[in-house]
């Protein structure tokens, strides 16, 4: 039995997946139900968890974010490979995700973005010519 005296789940010893997941649990204070919550879906989504099923790569930063440790030291725990990095991905350069947003539109809806942006980009730019010291 895991004493409380582990202030979070990255100071427990070694441990089997599903050992490790129950006692991160209890070291947290949460119920089966709490940890769900906090990670984002229904108990019974933890449930192959709770018996060994290693988490998706799309669910492990819930996860890890529910129970207070980095994606690399859950898939530590999990058995898995670290990460290259423990940092989420860079945010995709602007230009290309507009691009990327834009090109499943039709036209009309295209226009209007455009007409949209044109204006606060006017906006953006009267701002910036009438408090230059503040733009630089």
């Amino acid at each position: 039995m895991i004493k409380q005296a582990y202030a979070s789940p990255a100071e427990l010893p070694d441990m089997p997946w599903p050992q490790w997941l129950d006692t991160s649990r209890r070291v947290l204070g949460m119920s089966w139900a709490e940890l769900a919550t906090q990670f984002g879906h229904t108990p019974q989504a933890l449930y192959a968890y709770r018996h060994g099923r290693r988490p998706r790569s799309e669910n492990q930063a819930d996860l890890a974010r529910a129970l207070h440790v980095s994606v690399n030291e859950l898939r530590r725990r999990a058995g898995l490979h670290p990460l290259p990095q423990d940092e989420p991905a860079p945010a995709p350069t602007p230009g290309v995700r507009f691009d990327q947003l834009i090109a499943e539109l039709p036209e009309d809806a295209v226009a209007a973005v455009l007409r949209i942006a044109g204006v606060a980009a006017a906006q953006i730019r009267s701002l910036m010519i009438a408090h230059p010291s503040e733009s630089s």
